[in-house]
């Protein structure tokens, strides 16, 4: 009865520390969208665009969701900037999407680490391998399958695990002599 006790608690665990990683990820996701939009607006606002607030809200929001990103916006404008009037506003555009590239990659590794606790390269391979699979659903799949496996493999060292759940129990075996 003891293993089973041990195999639930076990699972709770994962799927407690699953719903923690996955809401450290959209908070991840979302400060970075708000760096995103205000490096986008400070470029709008040098480079001297119009409506500077909701192009760049509408540029950075597209950060928010991985694989997609601010290209979106910036590679189709800078493209039809290019071919049309606008060559000298194509080249500031691509700077400042050149400059959005390089932040992601610097302040990317930093959140993630701090929020996520997760490793780049383990959960890069499973996204873009489920990316493949099964597209958009197949990426969705791929960052919850990310979540899980990175709690697996912190709960995988059984021992420290018996130990932290040794302690749970007798921390709430003292709470109840102390409301006793």
């Amino acid at each position: 009865m003891k293993i089973i006790n041990y195999i639930k608690v076990y699972f709770d665990e994962i799927l407690i520390k699953t719903k923690r990683n996955m809401f450290a990820f959209f908070k991840f996701l979302s400060l970075f969208t708000l760096i995103s939009i205000v490096i986008t607006f400070i470029g709008f606002k040098i480079i001297g665009i119009d409506n500077s607030v909701l192009k760049s809200i509408f540029a950075g929001v597209f950060s928010f969701f991985p694989l997609i990103g601010s290209g979106v916006v910036f590679i189709p404008w800078i493209i039809v900037k290019l071919f049309l009037s606008g060559k000298v506003l194509a080249i500031e555009l691509s700077i400042l999407f050149t400059i959005l590239i390089i932040a992601r990659q610097i302040i990317e590794p930093f959140l993630k680490g701090i929020t996520i606790n997760l490793r780049p390269a383990i959960s890069f391979i499973i996204f873009i391998i489920s990316y493949l699979i099964n597209h958009t659903k197949g990426a969705l799949i791929g960052m919850v399958l990310v979540f899980i496996l990175s709690v697996i493999f912190e709960l995988l060292d059984i021992e420290k695990y018996v130990l932290r759940h040794k302690r749970r129990v007798l921390k709430e075996h003292q709470e109840d002599n102390y409301k006793a």
